[in-house]
């Protein structure tokens, strides 16, 4: 079975926001499809923190996420939505399977009993490289 993830790797060569300066800065790297209407398969991700961000999360916003099933834990990177019906999380990708809607309580945390769902930073923006070696 084929899995989708955002790897988290030290070294991930990205350019740092300088809108963010004052904040630590990580990069992502995207495995697979599931958010290729904004990165694909090898871009890196970078963000900031949730818990030092301090700012308001709005809809359309991209937020690493960790989900965590069992002890099993599932590292993404989804959009956020938020509406007068509701929060969610969703995929950004041309591949429908990977749009379904996560439901969130109102605290941000997961609707569902089966797993919990944390949302641990912000994308601020996607670096590619050029170079094919």
């Amino acid at each position: 079975m084929e899995h989708d993830r955002v790897e988290s790797h030290e070294g991930i060569p990205a350019i740092p926001d300088t809108r963010f300066d004052r904040l630590e800065q990580y990069a992502l790297r995207v495995s697979g499809d599931s958010i290729n209407k904004l990165a694909q398969d090898g871009d890196a991700l970078v963000c900031v923190p949730y818990f030092s961000y301090r700012g308001t999360l709005t809809d359309g916003d991209f937020v690493h996420v960790e989900r965590n099933r069992g002890g099993l834990v599932e590292v993404t990177v989804k959009r956020l939505r938020v509406t007068a019906a509701g929060h969610w999380l969703e995929g950004y990708s041309t591949e429908d399977r990977y749009n379904t809607r996560l439901e969130l309580t109102p605290s941000g945390e997961s609707a569902s009993e089966d797993f919990t769902v944390e949302i641990r930073g912000l994308a601020i923006s996607v670096h590619r490289s050029l170079l094919v070696r």
